[in-house]
């Protein structure tokens, strides 16, 4: 028996069982490492029908999790090495449905971002229960009916071999929106704003179809067709017009774990005869915290060739000074 992992079998007095029970009582995971504390709630669980297997860690119970047939995980949110919501993350991407009870001694605010993020998540958040609790709160808690999963996104009936046969022949428009100058010395640049002229469906926004790419694994690929579009109209415009600002266009998540992403573009803007500083990628906080070591590195190399960066709505993000030190940015858009 591994040290971090302590089964506890069910007491030879122990007669409730749950409702519809039967003497081989169902099997629920304690992840605490409080000993006294997992003790304590290992003998609640047992009064209320259940074998507890306790742990200290997250980690084990994932690998049992594989081959024991767990009714229910009690978890307490502080852990060491994995959190109560890393653990979550962990069951949704391994798609583990079972249920999980929330304790903590934390103030109720952060249980409830932790039942909201589960739920969020997929998981089966069955409530949660700020330490100390009365076994009537852990009964009642256990007993809770389960959150229906939530169900996938439908794009507004957009198919993905739409999507990736628009990117692909480049059918997807590109609208240029003025950044001026405040102190009146006209335009400084332009954002490039993607649409989809859908041919049967009208003129799409993003939100119609930017998601379905990032989830569908389209996102890198529709960032370069944009990116391409947008470099050639800036080149058109300035033809016409003398334009000689910045072209601002948003990064996809994607492009930050693409080492060759930026070589990709420098090729693009010297095919197109744009220059790397007439280009600005706009990235967000939560994307770059994402992967930070390779998003860092992805976005110091196009520095270096030249580009400018963008942090797009700075402040809604994971902000500190700190963190905005360590960022090769040129300019915040707040």
């Amino acid at each position: 028996m591994r040290p971090d992992v302590r089964e506890q079998p069910p007491s030879p007095a122990t007669t409730a069982l749950p409702a519809g029970g039967t003497m081989n009582p169902p099997l629920l995971a304690i992840i605490d490492d409080d000993d006294d504390f997992s003790q304590l709630l290992a003998a609640m669980v047992r009064e209320l029908g259940y074998r507890p297997m306790v742990y200290r860690s997250a980690y084990p119970l994932l690998k049992d999790l594989r081959r024991q047939p767990f009714a229910m995980i009690v978890t307490d949110l502080s852990l060491p090495d994995m959190d109560g919501f890393e653990l979550m993350k962990a069951l949704a991407t391994a798609h583990h449905r079972v249920p999980v009870l929330a304790v903590s001694g934390f103030d109720p605010a952060v249980l409830k971002a932790a039942e909201l993020t589960g739920i969020s998540l997929g998981v089966d958040v069955r409530g949660t229960l700020r330490k100390p609790f009365h076994l009537s709160e852990l009964h009642a808690a256990l007993s809770q009916p389960g959150h229906p999963a939530p169900l996938p996104p439908t794009y507004n009936s957009v198919s993905v071999t739409e999507l990736d046969e628009a990117i692909y022949a480049e059918a997807l428009a590109v609208h240029f929106q003025p950044q001026v100058a405040l102190d009146g010395r006209g335009w400084t640049g332009v954002e490039a704003l993607v649409r989809w002229p859908h041919p049967t469906r009208g003129l799409l926004g993003p939100d119609r179809f930017v998601p379905l790419a990032e989830d569908q694994g389209l996102a890198l690929a529709l960032t370069r067709t944009v990116t391409r579009k947008a470099v050639r109209q800036a080149c058109d415009l300035q033809a016409a017009t003398g334009f000689a600002g910045t072209v601002s266009v948003n990064l996809a998540p994607a492009a930050l774990i693409d080492p060759q992403f930026p070589d990709i573009m420098e090729a693009l803007v010297r095919n197109a005869g744009w220059p790397p500083q007439g280009l600005c990628f706009e990235v967000t906080e939560t994307s770059v915290a994402a992967n930070r070591a390779g998003a860092l590195e992805i976005l110091a190399r196009l520095r270096l060739k030249g580009f400018r960066l963008s942090i797009d709505d700075f402040g809604t993000g994971h902000s500190s000074l700190e963190n905005l030190a360590e960022m090769p940015v040129s300019e915040l858009k707040i």
